[in-house]
């Protein structure tokens, strides 16, 4: 009976090291998940900002004459493309001024941009952004023709 008791023993103390071993792994992984960086790629929910600074809502512009277009685009990653549109929900068209691909966080558009020969008539100057995950944002400006 004596040599049952040094058995019981390994085996109790064998059972302590099996179990104190599954509990060092648990709390390891639990570390290293918890440790771990997004270095990589990320979700990005975010759509890019637009600040039309020029020009104002109610500007008056003409026809094959000049305008200054002053915007500023940011992004938390990086804007893809921006557009900038003259259109009027009256007349049903839409028009291009400019069209660009980027691959920057911060973008400025100072510049002085052709208007088209248009009619005559009140047209939304619209901004629009986007970046690599889809997300955009347009701001509009009310501009009226003559």
């Amino acid at each position: 009976m004596l040599g049952a008791v040094p058995r019981r023993i390994s085996v109790f103390i064998s059972n302590i090291i099996t179990m104190k071993s599954i509990i060092t792994l648990i709390i390891l992984c639990g570390v290293l998940v918890s440790c771990s960086k997004d270095g990589g790629p990320q979700l990005d929910e975010e759509a890019p900002t637009i600040a039309i600074f020029a020009p104002v809502t109610g500007t008056i512009l003409t026809s094959g004459q000049a305008f200054h277009l002053q915007v500023d685009l940011e992004e938390n990653q990086e804007i893809h493309q921006y557009a900038v549109n003259l259109r009027t929900a009256s007349m049903g068209f839409e028009v291009t001024l400019l069209n660009e691909h980027l691959d920057t966080r911060t973008f400025k558009i100072d510049q002085m941009v052709t208007v088209p020969n248009l009619p005559d008539g009140i047209y939304d100057l619209v901004v629009t952004a986007s970046d690599h995950n889809g997300n955009s944002h347009q701001s509009t400006v009310e501009v009226v023709l003559e």
